[in-house]
């Protein structure tokens, strides 16, 4: 990490230890974004594959992310939480580009920081019938000293199950009554 980078981590981690954890993206019901929903996905993820586009269905706060197939990102895209992604097969492995990420986002739960120049390169292959590993590349010119790493690996769920309704509240919002309710009366 940059220095600037280094500096912020090291303070979320040492609020952390202190019992002041860092509120991330996923505290306020937002996404966790790429590439920490690839990595760090503790509910179902379900792929859809169509000549067009690959789509995931993640099981938590019910979020989606497009793979367009064959295209081109954007010079300069709109940052979103799980960005801009483009993929082709190379023979078994499924390249996905990412760009356009917010800098909302961390790279972990403890609050590593990114830029939105953040680029993620994912090579995607299942290495077994019940593996599929995920190397990430990712470089951050704003954030990185230089580019590194990861390699999350995901096992296939028994057959028959199904994404849950996952709905997310931190109460913020929310409304006194629920709704649909009526107060008083007898």
């Amino acid at each position: 990490l940059q220095a600037w980078a280094q500096a912020l981590y090291d303070k979320r981690i040492a609020d952390n230890d202190r019992g002041e954890p860092f509120a991330s993206t996923t505290a306020y019901c937002l996404p966790a974004g790429v590439p920490l929903m690839m990595r760090a996905a503790a509910y179902p993820i379900q792929i859809l594959q169509t000549p067009a586009q690959l789509t995931m269905l993640f099981e938590e706060n019910g979020i989606f992310r497009i793979v367009q197939a064959n295209g081109e990102n954007p010079q300069d895209p709109e940052p979103a939480f799980m960005g801009h992604s483009i993929g082709r097969w190379a023979r078994d492995t499924l390249l996905v580009d990412t760009v356009g990420l917010t800098s909302q986002t961390t790279l972990d739960t403890l609050g590593m920081p990114h830029t939105e120049q953040l680029h993620v390169v994912e090579r995607i292959r299942r290495t077994s019938p019940d593996k599929i590993e995920d190397i990430m590349h990712l470089d951050d010119p704003g954030a990185f000293t230089r580019p590194w790493t990861l390699q999350p690996t995901y096992s296939r769920q028994t057959p028959g199950t199904q994404l849950l309704e996952y709905v997310c509240s931190n109460q913020r919002n929310e409304p006194k009554t629920p709704v649909g309710v009526q107060q008083g009366g007898s």
